[in-house]
């Protein structure tokens, strides 16, 4: 297991090596969770605008990312949609103490193909299992990705997911399981509310309620030995003002 982390690790490497922009390696690289690869990208170009650096994103899913950081891949900041994550980073004294934040948060929603009719309200015990005929339920895997499990949470919480666990296709991260349901593989999914607002392809059909599941709040860290003034100068922007306008045009929450 640990060897296939690794290669994955080290693969990851060498498509942001051949990806990299032509004048030069980036200064600052960060590991973010898929649902954020819109927002980081338009955060990276402004951060570059202004003149203070520049910045190269790899999204997947958070708990592969955090393994293959475990496992030496090159990251400056970790980015995640899962307390969980940023915690097992630190319990491995793998980013610096102290640098966690909340930057912005997200909601959970429930989406189905765009040209097919999927009306349902959702409440305790309500009928996705019938609803969903011979087609399967897109979620994240809860083993790997925050999506996935606040997904299962929320199902749990409704009481609906036991009958469903054999009935999903689960997906590496969200954005996979936002692609599962835009070329209509599956019946519906369960995403975050900014992947269903990115796609024409799909409809949202309803938000879960908020007390179904923790809030989602997504957190940052820079990773421990890689705190360059570059890094620290990306690490501050994430909380700035012009961030947040970029965070609430693609939906997500600031306080």
């Amino acid at each position: 297991m640990k060897r296939l982390i690794r290669r994955a690790a080290f693969v990851a490497f060498l498509c942001l090596t051949v990806t990299a922009p032509r004048a030069g390696v980036a200064k600052v690289l960060v590991f973010a969770a898929s649902s954020t690869t819109n927002v980081i990208e338009d955060l990276n170009r402004l951060f570059a605008e202004r003149g203070k650096g520049r910045a190269l994103g790899s999204f997947g899913s958070s708990g592969i990312m955090a393994r293959q950081i475990e496992n030496g891949a090159p990251a400056d900041i970790y980015l995640t949609a899962d307390v969980k994550w940023i915690n097992y980073l630190v319990g491995k004294a793998l980013v610096t103490a102290g640098s966690k934040n909340d930057l912005f948060h997200n909601r959970l929603a429930l989406i189905a193909p765009a040209r097919r009719p999927f009306r349902l309200r959702i409440r305790y015990g309500f009928a996705l299992y019938d609803r969903l005929g011979d087609s399967p339920l897109a979620i994240a895997d809860p083993q790997h990705s925050p999506a996935g499990r606040y997904a299962r949470m929320a199902l749990e919480t409704l009481g609906v997911w036991k009958p469903l666990t054999k009935r999903t296709a689960r997906t590496n991260n969200v954005r996979e399981a936002l692609a599962l349901v835009e070329r209509g593989e599956a019946a519906a999914g369960i995403v975050y509310a900014t992947d269903a607002k990115i796609s024409r392809r799909v409809r949202l059909v309803a938000l879960f309620p908020e007390a179904t599941h923790p809030a989602i709040g997504y957190r940052a860290a820079i990773v421990r030995g890689r705190e360059t003034p570059e890094v620290r100068r990306y690490f501050t922007f994430l909380s700035s003002k012009e961030a947040a306008k970029i965070f609430r045009r693609h939906g997500f929450l600031v306080k």
